[in-house]
């Protein structure tokens, strides 16, 4: 932020303590008893071996987390939290070119630094953080706040995989159950994807026969603080329903490919790719309610305001068309004889004329997973079914944890997919892979 926009944040978060003091009263002086410092961590090693072709190792992955929360009193804490990885994978074999080696082969960020400022009615929080809006578990719908990284596609902990964002959330309980969400945010980040030639990186379609075809690097959006993200969630509690409503605009974190034709080398021609971020606006509404004591209803439904698809004619408005898209999800939780059990129904339709549309108009999923513990609940198994309705695309994933202690857990899966290539799944049938990972928690 800019000086002048920390000061009047700062004047406004005075003000709002000082109105809070009663009148003709000091402010009492700090209880020392009531600070405290706690520190958490997790070291992991992750190594996956791509059996299909070409075999050979696909991560060699070292993992250190680290997190700190300080607690001054029962109206301000804060936290200070970041991770960083090295791939050995990309320095012991020779298979992936050079821009994946350079973007996959290690990473040191800041995940959490933000202050949490709160009141009876009141909560403030300020800095780098995730906002999560909604909850699906086998795609992101409702969740449209923090961008994803997107490099291992849907396979790592959801909460690895969303980006943080610098902004600022306040919340208001006004009623007993009834929530009022603002979120103001100048951070523009997108999704990170994997550059061409990773395992998992999203499938483009060849150009026709008889011209070459160019990827440019992501036209990111940059951050403008005359330009922000925003939106409200308003989220209420009746008869047993959990419901939210809320709108909430930025650039679409998934790039669209505005294409141009020119003459390439020797005159061939050439059909320039290059991903940029349009501004959309997503107006949605989540829901959840407890059946019995066992299972648990839920939905998000996401009406998305002018996105860029692909068009069937590269030559008018730059080989895209704009229009609405509709996706929702309904899921089912149920436990029974000791298996949990999470069922989702998936499905995005994009809205208005097919005329020149490339993309799929409608897809369909299914997902499933089931979890059952044994041995005193030390030994986790869990399976991840998902199926494209339409293309018969799929996702395989049962894995294995092992609790050798409170902290040390080993786990043990393996991930198939199959499918046409230009499918969700189905393109990344040439990644099916086993892993082990050993996570040490501190």
């Amino acid at each position: 932020m800019p000086p002048s926009s920390l000061k009047v944040l700062a004047i406004l978060i005075g003000t709002f303590w000082a109105s809070r003091l009663p009148a003709q009263e000091a402010t009492p002086p700090p209880d020392p008893s009531s600070f405290r410092f706690e520190y958490s961590g997790e070291l992991r090693q992750e190594t996956a071996f791509r059996y299909a072709s070409p075999a050979n190792f696909s991560k060699i992955r070292q993992f250190a987390k680290a997190d700190v929360k300080f607690t001054f009193n029962e109206h301000l804490k804060m936290k200070i939290g970041g991770r960083g990885w090295y791939d050995a994978v990309y320095d012991v074999t020779d298979q992936y070119p050079e821009d994946v080696r350079v973007n996959m082969r290690k990473e040191l960020t800041i995940r959490d630094a933000y202050l949490d400022i709160t009141a009876s009615k009141v909560k403030i929080r300020l800095g780098n953080q995730q906002i999560v809006w909604g909850e699906a578990l086998g795609q992101f719908f409702a969740d449209v706040v923090t961008p994803k990284d997107l490099r291992e596609f849907f396979l790592p902990s959801f909460e690895f995989i969303r980006i943080p964002i610098w902004a600022l959330d306040l919340r208001y309980d006004f009623l007993p159950g009834w929530t009022l969400e603002a979120v103001l945010t100048p951070d523009m980040s997108v999704d990170k994807l994997a550059p061409q030639g990773a395992d998992f990186a999203f499938f483009i379609p060849p150009p026709p026969p008889g011209f070459n075809q160019v990827l440019l690097s992501d036209d990111k959006p940059e951050t403008d603080f005359k330009h922000w993200n925003g939106g409200l969630r308003f989220s209420y509690l009746v008869k047993g329903w959990d419901l939210a409503w809320f709108y909430y605009t930025s650039p679409d974190h998934v790039p669209a490919l505005f294409k141009t034709v020119t003459a390439g080398p020797g005159g061939t021609p050439t059909i320039v790719l290059d991903p940029k971020h349009k501004r959309i606006q997503n107006i949605a509404s989540t829901f959840n309610k407890s059946i019995g004591d066992a299972a648990v209803l839920r939905g998000e439904f996401v009406y998305a305001i002018g996105r860029y698809f692909n068009a069937e004619n590269i030559n008018v408005n730059q080989g895209v068309v704009r229009r609405d898209q509709f996706r929702y999800v309904v899921g089912f939780d149920y436990t029974f004889h000791g298996f949990d059990m999470n069922a989702e129904f998936q499905q995005q339709a994009i809205l208005g004329s097919t005329r020149n549309v490339a993309d799929d108009i409608l897809d369909t999923w299914i997902f499933l997973r089931f979890e059952r513990g044994f041995l005193d609940e030390k030994l986790i198994a869990e399976l991840i079914f998902i199926v494209g309705l339409e293309a018969g695309d799929t996702e395989l994933s049962p894995r294995l944890h092992y609790r050798v202690s409170p902290s040390i857990t080993l786990t043990w899966g393996t991930d198939v997919f199959s499918g046409p290539q230009d499918t969700l799944y189905g393109e990344f049938d040439h990644s099916d892979r086993v892993f082990m990972n050993t996570s040490w928690k501190f």
